[in-house]
């Protein structure tokens, strides 16, 4: 009985838990992007693509992520518990570290009915 009673709290927490993991990743993984281009690290851009389906990112060299360069590739991948929708690929250029697109990258639990947004604004800036 205390098992069956459990088992939706204890969901819900994993879910939660992903929820906020990812969003604490992400976060990291744009600040990474932004300060690797101010840096001029391998003399490119760097940038962020959200991979088809939503449930990976890579962080980028190169102007886009079509014309990227891959050994310098990190990805991520989400749990299926979330949906990430939003900013879809944008780049921090070469040396500025000012983003070619500003927006949000929104993550949602749908069984929480619950989001995290993360805000790149035009100065380059990422917060929650």
């Amino acid at each position: 009985m205390l098992v069956g009673v459990a088992a939706p709290f204890f969901r819900d927490f994993l879910v939660g838990n992903d929820l906020e993991t990812a969003s604490i990743e992400m976060l990291a993984m744009v600040r990474r992007a932004r300060t690797l281009a101010e840096a001029g690290r391998h003399n490119q851009p760097f940038g962020i693509a959200v991979n088809a389906g939503g449930r990976s990112v890579t962080l980028f060299a190169g102007s886009s992520f079509a014309s990227r360069d891959p050994q310098f590739d990190e990805a991520m991948t989400f749990p299926g518990t979330l949906t990430v929708s939003g900013l879809s690929e944008f780049t921090f250029l070469y040396q500025s570290g000012l983003p070619t697109q500003t927006g949000i990258i929104t993550f949602t639990a749908p069984a929480l009915g619950e989001s995290r947004a993360i805000f790149v604004n035009a100065q380059g800036l990422s917060s929650f």
